[in-house]
């Protein structure tokens, strides 16, 4: 009996993290939180401004990312989506952060995390 249980702990810890990436999908930003920034701030950022502990950092998946910029957003503002992504290999992980670099969306990126998780 102690040996089915770890078994369990992984199935429920999946499904609980697969409820957790549904309900936070549908979450959508309105017009009090959602940034106002200015064509100025959407520009791509260089590597060498980027402190993930500087307030005020890099808040959403724009272009240019580099991929330790790159994975702090999606840790900080995809929480459902990076967990998948950290369990990946590195020949996945490098799979999602070439297909970001041709498609900065942060919805088909977070689909293409789905999409891999599952081979």
């Amino acid at each position: 009996m102690i040996m089915s249980v770890p078994g369990v702990y992984a199935q429920s810890s999946s499904d609980y993290l697969e409820t957790l990436e549904g309900e936070a999908s549908n979450l959508e930003l309105d017009k009090r939180t959602k940034s106002t920034g200015t064509a100025s701030s959407i520009a791509a950022p260089s590597s060498s401004s980027f402190n993930p502990e500087q307030g005020g950092a890099i808040t959403d998946l724009g272009p240019g990312l580099s991929v330790e910029q790159f994975e702090q957003i999606l840790q900080r503002n995809y929480i459902g989506s990076y967990l998948f992504y950290k369990r990946l290999n590195d020949q996945h992980k490098q799979e999602v952060y070439a297909f970001y670099q041709s498609n900065p969306d942060p919805a088909k990126v977070r689909d293409k995390i789905l999409q891999v998780s599952k081979r």
